[in-house]
């Protein structure tokens, strides 16, 4: 009967908990700076794995369970054990969803140039491959990982590109993987900027004549794509050229 009394006050006291903190994360009523929110979303998660009322209430119906007590004959026992350890289990899952969204916008204010949702498919790819779940890839890991995202890196170029990124102990962490990604798309973007500027300037898809270098650049700079350009057509193959500079 005294086990039963304890399993009533501690489980009460742990399902008003759950739905507290459920109705936080519903109004999703986080304060602060994306930092102070994975603050607060680490101290609930460790709060959850070390909570005394829940492993009084898991001892408590431990016991109950043992001696054959239905909980539907405990008087003022709000939920089951089993419906109390769903529901736990259920907050906590939530929770770390809501720690990995938010891991994404601070780690996307730091790349910069990569969206926070970027960030979320490239660190969800990141743990896919990650075989140990250690935080880390090694480079066949980081092969597959680049892969999975559409980057077509030879095997010669990925291994430049992961000794650049990787630690002295051969592994990457997410946040060297980040960095590389920016990278990466930091590339593309000038790429196709740059791509984007000399076809507003060229009257054929295939090619830009000097007389449209000249209009639209300095003569200087006209001069010197017109040397450094290979032939084409009636102009400069500037396709090419910047396929060279950008994707060597």
């Amino acid at each position: 009967d005294e086990i039963c009394k304890i399993y009533v006050g501690t489980s009460k006291k742990v399902f008003d908990y759950i739905r507290n903190q459920t109705k936080q994360l519903t109004r999703q009523s986080l304060a602060g700076s994306w930092d102070e929110q994975l603050k607060a979303v680490d101290e609930i998660l460790a709060k959850l794995s070390s909570d005394e009322d829940y492993n009084t209430s898991k001892d408590a119906a431990e016991q109950i369970d043992g001696a054959g007590i239905s909980f539907d004959d405990i008087d003022g026992a709000q939920v089951s054990w089993a419906e109390l350890k769903w529901e736990w289990e259920k907050l906590e899952k939530n929770l770390r969803g809501k720690k990995v969204f938010i891991e994404a916008q601070v780690a996307a204010a730091a790349a910069g140039n990569v969206s926070a949702e970027k960030v979320a498919e490239y660190q969800e790819t990141f743990q896919m491959f990650d075989g140990d779940k250690d935080g880390n890839l090694v480079f066949e890991e980081f092969l597959d990982c680049i892969k999975g995202l559409g980057n077509d890196l030879s095997e010669a170029d990925a291994e430049a590109q992961f000794k650049k990124f990787a630690t002295n102990a051969g592994t990457m962490s997410f946040e060297k993987f980040l960095a590389f990604m920016s990278d990466q798309t930091s590339d593309k973007q000038t790429f196709d900027q740059v791509l984007e500027a000399f076809r507003s300037m060229a009257a054929s898809p295939d090619f830009i004549t000097k007389q449209e270098l000249t209009a639209g650049l300095s003569a200087e700079e006209a001069e010197f794509f017109a040397k450094a350009m290979p032939a084409k057509g009636d102009g400069f193959d500037y396709k090419t050229y910047l396929q060279g500079m950008y994707k060597s």
